[in-house]
């Protein structure tokens, strides 16, 4: 009765290692921020990825650019969505604790 696993093929592609878990934690914080440090540090280990300063950094920047293909494959005419998606690369740089000005 338990979810032991979640396959995700919407996304796939040949990347790093740590984009897979950049675009995880990122919809984790982004749908259950309670529940991200937790999440992020059981994929990190996992994967056998040290969670360090750096590697939350690199997180952070591939996670923006996740969220930039996002927000690139929309259409224009979808405003709302849009500021959404880059609400969404702003918060994955604040979290790599890089600057990215943007009126919240």
């Amino acid at each position: 009765g338990r979810v032991v696993g979640l396959l995700d093929l919407e996304r796939a592609r040949l990347a790093h290692p740590l984009y897979d878990a950049a675009w995880g934690t990122g919809i984790v914080s982004h749908h259950h921020p309670d529940r991200a440090a937790t999440a992020s540090a059981s994929f990190l280990a996992a994967a056998g990825i040290a969670a360090d300063r750096s590697t939350a950094r690199v997180l952070g920047i591939l996670g923006a650019l996740a969220c930039l293909e996002a927000l690139a494959a929309l259409p224009r005419r979808a405003v709302d969505e849009r500021r959404e998606w880059a609400r969404r690369v702003a918060g994955c740089l604040d979290r790599a604790q890089l600057s990215f000005p943007i009126v919240r």
